[in-house]
């Protein structure tokens, strides 16, 4: 350091204890870095002044923000000027020590490697703090094991959301922008869907798929077909390699792959549920009967990408958020569905707030880990539209108003009149609405583009 200087030391510097995880070198070199060229700025709008371990870098990095505000530029007069209208120069450890910042630090135009270092040393501090505070309180039995695990829960979950949220420089998006392009103009012209496919080349043309960062709400009368059109979409993305995690709480995860394999095998539902009706002859020479289709199948199923929660005791949205964190973590998942909203546990004192917690947790799985969620739910009894068959539209689902205003796709699945399946489009914000016919295949639980 210049002249042998250093920050003065201070209580706060070392109040977190000296084997905290923390890298000097890599916040020196970042505060250095933008006072060299503070075109290297934006590169830090995920940083915050906690996260520096020394509090005279987090008081630096304070009034970088501060300069950067009012629309100055970020120099050594500046900053010292700043940080003497605070009477913090003597705090940081004097002019000397914001001049040594940048000693024998070429001018660099990537920090992206210094952020990351400081916000995962200032991750693992935030864990150990919080891992620190749920044993006390597990050693004092101040309250239910529940209650701490789901607070603890909670907490490391708004560690793993840091550092994927918040303002964003436009120029960091147009490079978002740029691979995009890229990533569609690579798409074969004959394939509709350019997010994750539905399973319907009709409303893959109508919504060009689901897309990863968003959340879609499908929703129906009972028996209208939702589960169906989701099965759809797992049963495309597996075929593609997708990996794709269901959280099932309306049937088995036995009934649930038995349901996927009727349109792939091509032996009707009924027949899946009752393996006694299966035949052990084929129906025409040369080819297998329908138990070696069956078991040829089930061992194509048992090398799919996906993953069941059927387990309705672990139906709290906090447990479906952390385990869906950790399966995107270990298996890359891409593409998630909650099936359905109602049987999830959340947070409230109202159904609507419940309601409110689940989508809250959902739509912020879907946005902080750049995955594709899906979640079903039921339509409000009313009387006047079932009798009438009327259309189900926009304020018509159960309890979710949130769901519907944080779904950036929301589907109704209709039968009318006429007994003519349709797939409202109800809310597209990317694009325009619509609705387009399907038939059900009731033997193999399948929809059909059109009206057969």
């Amino acid at each position: 350091m210049k002249n042998g200087t250093k920050p003065a030391p201070s209580k706060s510097d070392y109040e977190l204890g000296p084997q905290m995880p923390h890298s000097m070198d890599a916040e020196r070199a970042l505060l250095g870095a933008v006072l060299l060229d503070n075109a290297t700025w934006p590169q830090t709008e995920l940083l915050q002044p906690k996260d520096f371990y020394l509090s005279s870098h987090q008081i630096i990095f304070t009034r970088m923000m501060e300069l950067i505000e009012e629309g100055k530029p970020i120099d050594f007069v500046t900053l010292t000027e700043c940080l003497g209208m605070h009477k913090q120069i003597p705090v940081v450890g004097g002019v000397a020590y914001v001049t040594s910042l940048t000693d024998g630090l070429p001018r660099v135009k990537n920090i992206e490697q210094y952020v990351k270092i400081v916000k995962d040393k200032a991750s693992l501090r935030r864990l150990i703090e919080i891992s620190n505070t749920a044993i006390q309180e597990a050693y004092e039995q101040s309250r239910p094991a529940e209650e701490i695990i789901r607070e603890a829960d909670r907490s490391i979950c708004e560690i793993q959301g840091q550092g994927k949220i918040g303002p964003r420089h436009a120029a960091v998006i147009v490079d978002e922008v740029k691979q995009e392009f890229a990533r569609v103009r690579a798409i074969d012209r004959s394939i509709t869907a350019i997010g994750l496919p539905t399973g319907l080349a009709g409303l893959d043309k109508e919504i060009l798929g689901y897309h990863k960062g968003e959340m879609v709400l499908i929703a129906g009368e009972t028996s209208s077909g939702k589960s169906t059109l989701m099965r759809q979409a797992v049963l495309s993305n597996v075929s593609a390699n997708i990996p794709t995690l269901v959280y099932t709480y309306e049937v088995r995860g036995r009934s649930f792959l038995t349901n996927l394999m009727s349109p792939v095998s091509s032996i009707s539902g009924i027949k899946l549920r009752d393996f006694r009706e299966l035949d052990e002859q084929p129906h025409i020479l040369g080819r297998k009967s329908e138990v070696e289709i069956f078991f040829s199948h089930l061992l194509q199923v048992s090398n799919w990408p996906l993953w069941i929660e059927d387990n309705a005791k672990n139906n709290h949205i906090d447990y479906i958020c952390s385990s869906a964190r950790m399966m995107i973590r270990k298996h890359g998942i891409q593409s998630i569905w909650l099936d359905q909203a109602s049987l999830a546990r959340g947070d409230g004192d109202t159904e609507t707030e419940r309601f409110e917690d689940i989508s809250k947790g959902m739509v912020g799985l879907a946005i902080s880990e750049g995955v594709q969620v899906g979640v079903l739910s039921q339509l409000t009894r009313d009387k006047e539209r079932q009798s009438l068959k009327r259309a189900p539209r926009k304020g018509d689902v159960k309890w979710a108003g949130r769901l519907e205003e944080d779904a950036s796709t929301e589907l109704f699945v209709w039968i009318d009149e006429n007994n003519q399946r349709w797939i409202i489009n109800a809310k597209q914000r990317n694009g325009a609405i619509g609705k387009i016919p399907v038939t059900l295949d009731t033997a193999l639980l399948w929809f059909e583009d059109g009206y057969k």
